[in-house]
């Protein structure tokens, strides 16, 4: 029975990563019910073990099962939830106000929560059944070769793939989400995080066949054969070689079988460089060096140079011929090319370590128990003080993601992990047998190669990479405590967490593992259902809307309801079926308008498209409020299409929202939707829950220039002046890209005054343009006043080109232009190719009469950007002035 359990979870962690590393909740879901599967399997193979074997538990379990236990109490209910703690948010003084009718648990959103530990659990499940089934040489060794032979396909797959790219894995699966695809794999970071671990398992596999060949054995496992003090003056003999001999020696005596598992370790070390994955490439050499430090102290100590040697000669030939196989086919300056780019590694990461300093708030707000696991996503947005286009699902940093998680206990829990498998891998290291010292070889491979990544990846969340992990780690741990029943070297009896003697033991340990994984399955089935629901795609052209049946709307509404049903509280569910129903009032809407319309073209159909969405209704609705037209608004409120579709989704989105208010995109849709609610059967329509959905819209998003915009404008619409304020003037605060819309609409709002002093940064770019740009006197003197203010309290920087350029401009402004004349050049010195300063320094000097150094400018500005039409004119227009 052991032996059909073997092969079915090699079948498992073969298999998983083909399947684009299981990422599709289709792919998780065959894990998850395999592993369970397995573990009933389990339940009654411990039935009918002999009553005298034992089973061992290993010590390094307590780490993910530590995480496990931070999830259970992350799920139990409090007296305040989450967004009453953040303190360090970008918004906080809207926290509390926020929090009252958020989820009141110790996560973010319970359900991910739920669903991240099953995913956890059956890492954990995967971990114990193969600490298991291969605790000896003889059954890792298929376990290392299955995983070797399965890397280097994958590697030759990523090779060809790469050269033969067509935008689609696999020539035929389109990309889309976009990504920086290597083999099966969307994230290249992954594919090379999985081929580490294989590389790993290769090296095991091939101290494997050095061992069968120098014992003379045809079974590995047992112990050298050799008289201990003939194999001890061996070794004595072999160290009075020099080391050049003895490593030459090594790679002489290698034989075919050795030849072609050195060939797989070839083909996945070409693989990880050819994914072009600096983290991977970094984690697969330092994690090397680092295995022959360690495997060279071991063996000092115990005089046993074969450790060192064999592993320093494989490693040379390895990695030379996988450096040639990447001449060969012309990919070593594109890795050469990606590795100089962190020839400046703080610029290079500069966008990383931004967001990781402006997430830390949420481990000071949160430092024992995170925000929840898996909840990463949501946690970091109402920290981001900077400005930033990206939407961090991962923090790309496994260390400190878990850290906003689980706090600081799950930071301990997980680098626990990597430290009690690395003990047990060093433990092994000390064996008198060589077959076991293959595998702490293994072991510290792995750990190494993936605790070094994890600083620059997330690669264990993917489940294929997760599972392999866990699989090796189990295995590794294992062996460690099996070896320890023998009195072969001196290991420490904390290797092993809990030995259970006798059957009952086992079958109790067994049957609890049994039933939790089906309770674990269970959840990973309605998380599955759940993603099927919330993944289906139903395409609506905007050119073509009613090409898409009203109907296919109505069964994926159905479909999403049914999956409520197994669950109710996922709030990214109840989000879905409310925008199912919002496109259903669109398709309805649009027909009523198209009907009564002759041939229309493509371009207004897409407008009389446009005309349905949520924010133009709102602003026709809005306009309607004004006039405080009671009797029209109730009319609109009443029209079928509105009536019957929009109710529905104000109410799944009010649920999502209070099961997870930090879900973006939902504060405005719920503020477009709430004044379309009849009082009558709704009490959430209240102009206090529009402030909320506002400051809710504003706390989710602190830095993203267009959001903000967006919110500014819908609180000037429904009349809250101050929160508009707020929004653009933090918009002011984060970006320049919409600086003529919020000058517009604050001046309709305020005077100049009140805006200068409540509402517009001091930032001194941002106070030259609106004075730039203002055609109003008085505003521009206040506007430029305050600039000068603002400069004389700034320290300008003389290696800056972008501190010249604002000296100029504000000279410029007031009428200083020789100052400004000069510093215009001066900032071009610094910077030859920027654009807008030279510009400005050319216009200036045409207005100012110096018309051939302003050609000369306008010339090098035509080679610089020779398709600017602006550029050309104005030159040819300075021409006809000169001539």
């Amino acid at each position: 029975m052991e032996l059909i359990g073997r092969i079915v979870l090699l079948l498992v962690v073969v298999a998983s990563p083909w399947a684009f590393g299981s990422v599709t909740p289709g792919s998780l879901c065959v894990i998850a019910l395999t592993i369970a599967g397995l573990l009933v399997w389990h339940l009654l193979e411990s039935v009918f073990v002999p009553a005298d074997r034992h089973v061992h538990v290993p010590v390094a379990v307590v780490a993910p099962l530590g995480l496990l236990v931070i999830a259970a109490f992350q799920l139990l209910p409090r007296d305040e939830g989450p967004l009453h703690w953040m303190n360090h948010a970008v918004f906080s003084e809207y926290a509390d106000e926020l929090g009252d009718d958020g989820p009141t648990t110790g996560t973010i959103s319970s359900v991910i929560t739920r669903t991240q530990a099953a995913k956890l659990y059956f890492a954990i499940a995967a971990f114990i059944l193969a600490s298991v089934w291969f605790v000896s040489p003889r059954e890792t060794m298929w376990l290392w070769g299955l995983l070797a032979v399965n890397g280097a396909a994958l590697g030759f797959f990523g090779i060809v793939q790469k050269l033969t790219w067509n935008g689609m894995l696999f020539w035929q699966v389109p990309l889309r989400f976009g990504g920086t695809p290597f083999a099966s794999y969307v994230n290249r970071n992954n594919a090379a995080g999985y081929l580490n671990l294989c590389m790993a398992a290769g090296l095991g596999w091939l101290l494997l066949q050095l061992v069968t060949r120098e014992s003379g054995l045809s079974d590995v496992g047992k112990s050298d054969c050799k008289d201990p003090l003939k194999r001890h003056r061996d070794g004595r003999r072999g160290h009075r070689m020099p080391w050049k001999a003895r490593l030459l020696s090594r790679i002489a005596t290698v034989d075919g079988a050795e030849i072609g598992v050195l060939g797989l370790i070839v083909m996945m070390g070409a693989g990880v460089m050819f994914s072009l994955s600096r983290g991977g490439i970094i984690a697969s050499v330092i994690s090397t060096l680092m295995t022959l430090v360690v495997v060279r102290r071991v063996s000092s100590r115990r005089r046993n140079g074969f450790s060192l040697w064999g592993v320093s000669g494989m490693v040379v030939v390895a990695g030379s011929a996988a450096v040639g196989m990447l001449i060969w086919l012309q990919g070593w300056d594109l890795v050469v090319e990606r590795i100089a780019s962190l020839s400046d590694p703080l610029s290079a990461a500069e966008g990383r370590l931004r967001h990781w300093q402006d997430t830390f708030g949420a481990v000071l707000d949160f430092p024992v128990l995170g925000t929840g696991l898996g909840n990463y996503r949501y946690a970091n947005l109402p920290y981001q003080a900077h400005p930033s286009h990206a939407w961090y699902v991962n923090a790309d940093n496994h260390f400190f993601e878990l850290l906003v998680e689980t706090g600081i206990l799950g930071f301990v829990c997980f680098a626990g992990g990597f430290v009690l498998t690395g003990w047990a891998s060093v433990s092994l290291l000390k064996h008198t047998d060589r077959s076991y010292r293959a595998a702490g070889v293994v072991g510290l491979a792995t750990v190494l190669s993936q605790a070094i990544q994890s600083v620059t990846d997330f690669g264990l969340l993917i489940p294929a990479n997760g599972v392999t992990f866990a699989v090796i780690c189990g295995a590794v741990c294992g062996m460690a405590c099996n070896a320890a029943d023998f009195q072969r070297f001196r290991v420490s009896s904390w290797l092993s967490l809990v030995r259970l003697e006798g059957r009952a033991s086992s079958i109790l340990l067994s049957l609890v593992l049994a039933i939790t994984g089906g309770l674990f399955g269970l959840e990973v089935l309605s998380a599955t259902r759940a993603a099927a629901a919330r993944n289906r795609v139903i395409r609506i052209l905007p050119h073509r809307p009613l090409d898409t049946p009203v109907t296919a709307l109505e069964e994926a509404i159905q479909l999403s309801v049914n999956a409520l049903q197994w669950r109710p509280d996922d709030p990214e569910l109840h989000q879905t079926v409310a925008l199912w129903w919002i496109d259903r009032y669109r398709l309805q809407a649009f027909r009523e308008l198209r009907q009564p319309l002759g041939d229309l073209s493509g371009n207004e159909v897409r407008q009389l498209w446009s005309s349905t969405s949520l924010p133009v209704l709102h602003a026709r609705v809005a306009e309607i409020a004004a006039q405080d037209s009671g009797e029209q608004i109730a009319a609109v409120r009443r029209i079928p299409a509105i009536r019957s579709n929009l109710g529905h989704a104000y109410r799944h989105l009010l649920e999502a929202s209070r099961l997870n208010p930090l879900m973006r995109d939902n504060p405005s849709t719920l503020a477009h939707l709430a004044i379309l609610q009849d009082p009558s059967e709704t009490d959430h329509a209240t102009n206090e829950n529009v402030d909320r959905f506002i400051k809710l819209a504003l706390f989710l998003s602190p830095s993203e220039a267009d959001e903000l915009l967006r919110t500014g404008l819908l609180a000037d619409s429904l009349h809250r002046v101050d929160l508009s304020h707020v929004a653009l003037g933090r918009c002011l605060e984060v970006s320049e890209d919409h600086l003529m819309a919020i000058w517009t609409v604050l001046n309709k709002t305020a005077e100049i005054d009140e805006l200068l002093d409540n509402v517009i940064p001091r930032r001194l770019d941002v106070l030259i343009a609106l004075a730039e740009a203002t055609t109003d006197l008085g505003e521009k003197e206040k506007l430029v006043s305050l600039s000068q203010k603002v400069a004389n309290e700034t320290n300008f920087s003389d290696s800056d080109d972008f501190s010249f350029t604002l000296q100029a401009r504000l000279a410029e402004l007031q009428g200083r232009k020789a100052e400004a004349i000069d510093a215009y050049r001066e900032a071009i010195r610094l910077y030859p190719d920027e654009i807008e300063s030279r510009l400005k320094l050319a216009r200036l000097l045409a207005r100012e009469g110096q018309l051939e150094e302003a050609e000369n400018e306008y010339s090098m500005l035509r080679i610089l950007v020779p398709k600017r039409r602006d550029i050309e004119r104005e030159l040819q227009d300075l021409r006809l002035r000169l001539d």
